[in-house]
């Protein structure tokens, strides 16, 4: 007769031991949890860190230092960042804003950044919300009481209302230190060498005529050096929708 045996002993260290495992896998999990915590938050602040680099190579000569706007729209600003999603800074970023002055960066549309470098940017935008103002956007008055300049005086004018500092270094005009479009300092010998040469594929005939078609069409020839490289299609839009046709006429003569 087979004799009963007793598996209360074995039974108890396997409860141990499984317990033992449990706790193991337990504080594994805790652990490899924690790493990916510090990781993706060491991953966040990297892109931070590349966003605001690449903020203040490409964006800070039209939307400010700290965001705040000067010829593109203010991005410190509470309403704009609580309605816009992520998804509409990038594909803003990413293919421009037709018509306006803010053009296409990402690769895909003739821009310089990859999509990683716009996600960046769209995290170091996205880091003001917290303690970003309530901005209210203002616009110029239309009213017919504006004072009549002419000359040089129109030109400076134009300058500053076109925007024009935040892009080019120009001679004579207060501020005009920017370095995204072609520096203006001796347009007037390299436009006359361009015509000259033939390198200038536009349909103008005379340094007037260039300049004016410049304002009013850029792209009809797009200049081949730009301070960051080469220049690109759609980096300047055409200022007949921001200035008068008598601005325009007075920036081409100054």
């Amino acid at each position: 007769m087979l004799r009963n045996e007793n598996y209360d002993k074995q039974l108890f260290i396997g409860l141990i031991i499984t317990v033992v495992l449990l706790a193991s896998f337990s504080l594994l999990f805790f652990n490899e949890t924690v790493r990916a915590e510090e990781a993706a938050e060491l991953l966040k602040e990297e892109n931070l860190v590349h966003g605001a680099e690449l903020y203040s190579t490409n964006c800070v000569a039209c939307h400010g230092v700290n965001g705040e706007g000067i010829v593109g729209p203010a991005l410190n600003n509470k309403a704009l960042l609580e309605a816009a999603g992520d998804n509409v800074l990038f594909a803003t970023i990413q293919i421009g804003r037709p018509n306006t002055k803010m053009p296409a960066w990402g690769q895909a549309y003739g821009g310089a950044l990859t999509d990683q470098e716009i996600y960046n940017l769209v995290s170091f935008i996205r880091a003001y919300e917290e303690n970003a103002p309530e901005i209210e956007e203002t616009q110029a008055s239309e009213s017919g009481s504006e004072e009549i300049l002419t000359g040089e005086e129109l030109a400076q004018r134009a300058f500053k209302k076109g925007g024009c500092a935040a892009c080019h270094t120009i001679p004579g005009v207060e501020g005009a230190v920017g370095a995204l479009g072609p520096n203006l300092s001796d347009i007037g010998k390299v436009v006359a060498d361009r015509l000259e040469s033939g390198e200038y594929t536009g349909s103008a005939s005379t340094l007037g005529e260039y300049f004016y078609e410049a304002l009013t069409d850029p792209n009809a020839f797009i200049a081949p050096v730009c301070p960051n490289g080469p220049c690109v299609e759609g980096l300047m839009q055409p200022m007949t929708g921001t200035l008068s046709e008598e601005e325009i006429k007075a920036v081409a003569e100054y």
